[in-house]
């Protein structure tokens, strides 16, 4: 049977190959196999070598260790500085974000290179080169996050976002700014991509807080 990454039906049976494989080649054999104890010692020791592998992974100090570190903690800083100076933090954002709600439509894209997938598809560890060239109209090239995203395609449209490689601005010329990037493909499979244009602050919490996006 020809194998093609659109085909769902034979991705199916391959996992459930390998899963029944598996199975019968090395879970099964070790459960039922039993010493002169009548014990599957071969099983214990496969199940003790992974509970001590993975168990302090799964601990609610684990957990709440990384929730402090990533979540908590940077809230409780980020939150001292907003207050700081009469809150001089929060008005500064307040103030850009209005800018750019106001000019955020005037942003004209006006080249886009990227690979020619119509010649022939792009290989593992390849680079993929991609450069977008912006008028960026009322606002500036830093106030402008650009990122390429790859997904795997389906048919004709791009679903599960895989990865997000970002774009680096390298200046303007003649009125217009240019963002590159240069990334080697490291995900197996038939990808689709798209380049996402969004606000760019350092202030801001994350990339999402002002609910503006824009696809090329």
């Amino acid at each position: 049977e020809e194998i093609t990454f659109d085909n769902q039906q034979f991705q199916d049976e391959l996992d459930a190959e390998t899963i029944y494989n598996m199975m019968e080649d090395d879970i099964i054999p070790k459960f039922y196999k039993t010493g002169n104890d009548a014990i599957p010692n071969e099983w214990i020791r496969y199940i003790k070598n992974s509970t001590a592998g993975i168990c302090h992974e799964f601990t609610m100090k684990r957990m709440l260790d990384q929730y402090s570190s990533s979540y908590y903690a940077p809230l409780a800083k980020r939150a001292v500085a907003i207050k700081a100076d009469n809150c001089s933090m929060a008005g500064e954002i307040a103030e850009w974000k209005a800018k750019l709600h106001k000019h955020w439509d005037g942003i004209i894209v006006k080249s886009v290179k990227v690979p020619d997938s119509s010649e022939r598809a792009l290989r593992f560890g390849e680079a993929f080169k991609v450069e977008v060239k912006l008028d960026c109209g009322e606002l500036s090239p830093d106030d402008i996050g650009l990122e390429i995203v790859f997904g795997e395609r389906n048919g004709n449209r791009m679903e599960d976002i895989a990865y997000a490689k970002p774009l680096v601005f390298k200046g303007v010329q003649k009125g217009l700014a240019s963002f590159k990037g240069e990334h080697e493909i490291d995900h197996a499979g038939v990808l689709d991509y798209a380049i996402r244009v969004f606000p760019k602050n350092s202030l801001l919490a994350n990339k999402q807080e002002t609910r503006l996006l824009r696809y090329i």
